[in-house]
């Protein structure tokens, strides 16, 4: 018989269903999905260090604490030649990491747990920022849920941009950003 987790969120039913931790509205942790690995690989260091800080930069003046930016999916050339990059931008930790598969960053996170297995500490081992995801950007227009968030999107907000890798800027982040402000959660509840 499997283990099965069920994702929990506090929630406080008198302010209409928002999280009773804060503002709601405003997005602390996001992710990026962006990309190919192979457009990763095509990318010099230069111009991953120009794309790290400018959408560093547009998270932390919205106030990200954490964004993360993954491809879309894996490709057979740039899978090997494609590492971890990490930096922060004026308190926004920005990290781009290469593994497309979700369901193995999962299990590799619960296969090296030294701790009990909880909610908690799987958030820890495969988020790494703090909490749960407030925002997913999809570069591409196209609806389709990436396979590297598998445990993210359980109260994430969904926002599709028409743009592609080459074309990202702060600019996307910012409206992206603008739309989830306006947006009424609701992790799962209904308002009447």
């Amino acid at each position: 018989m499997g283990v099965v987790f069920r994702r929990r969120r506090s929630i406080d039913i008198a302010t209409g269903g928002r999280e009773n931790t804060g503002d709601s509205s405003r997005a602390r942790r996001l992710i990026l999905v962006a990309g190919s690995l192979d457009e990763w690989a095509d990318f010099s260091e230069a111009e991953w260090s120009s794309r790290l800080e400018t959408v560093g930069a547009a998270g932390a003046a919205a106030g990200i604490e954490s964004l993360r930016i993954v491809p879309v999916a894996g490709d057979r050339r740039g899978s090997s030649s494609v590492v971890r990059r990490e930096v922060r931008v004026d308190g926004c930790r920005v990290v781009a990491d290469p593994r497309p598969d979700g369901r193995a960053n999962l299990v590799d996170a619960i296969n090296e747990m030294s701790e009990p297995i909880s909610e908690e500490s799987i958030q820890k081992m495969v988020g790494a920022s703090g909490g749960d995801v407030d925002l997913v950007i999809v570069l591409g227009g196209s609806p389709v849920l990436p396979k590297a968030l598998v445990w993210e999107l359980a109260y994430a907000e969904l926002v599709y941009v028409d743009a592609n890798w080459t074309t990202l800027s702060g600019e996307h982040v910012r409206r992206s950003l603008d739309e989830f402000a306006v947006r009424q959660r609701r992790f799962g509840g209904v308002t009447e």
